[in-house]
């Protein structure tokens, strides 16, 4: 069987979630900045601040965005190795399922988070942020 046409809208599904990907990290750092470790975690009021800056709004929802092009191009990828390596293309289903896994936590985690600097700021979501 033939997959040319499947490889190509692969490699261009890829090519787009990698686009999107850095994207949503640029759009991240502009309204964070380059977050440098410290012995002192940052206060509550100021993880509510991050939350609800604007950059922050739209890495979130980029990295939804990126789930159309990350699952076309593992499908493609897939199929790819399957023709050259049965063996090697079921062990990489195997961690790119684990890897969507991760990705759609980190999402989630990530989307929960920013609905709860969406409301005010209680005691209580001050108490949950500490």
């Amino acid at each position: 069987m033939s997959f040319r046409g499947l490889f190509k809208y692969a490699g261009i599904c890829a090519i787009g979630f990698a686009i999107v990907s850095l994207a949503s990290y640029v759009a991240s750092v502009s309204a964070n900045g380059f977050q440098i470790a410290s012995s002192s975690p940052p206060s509550p009021d100021r993880i509510y601040g991050l939350l609800q800056l604007r950059g922050n709004q739209i890495a979130s929802r980029l990295d939804l965005i990126s789930y159309f092009l990350f699952i076309p191009s593992l499908v493609g990828f897939f199929a790819y190795l399957r023709e050259r390596r049965p063996g090697r293309a079921h062990l990489g289903l195997a961690f790119a399922a684990f890897a969507q896994l991760g990705f759609f936590v980190s999402t989630a985690m990530t989307s929960a988070e920013l609905s709860l600097a969406q409301g005010p700021l209680t005691d209580s979501l001050r108490e949950r942020l500490g």
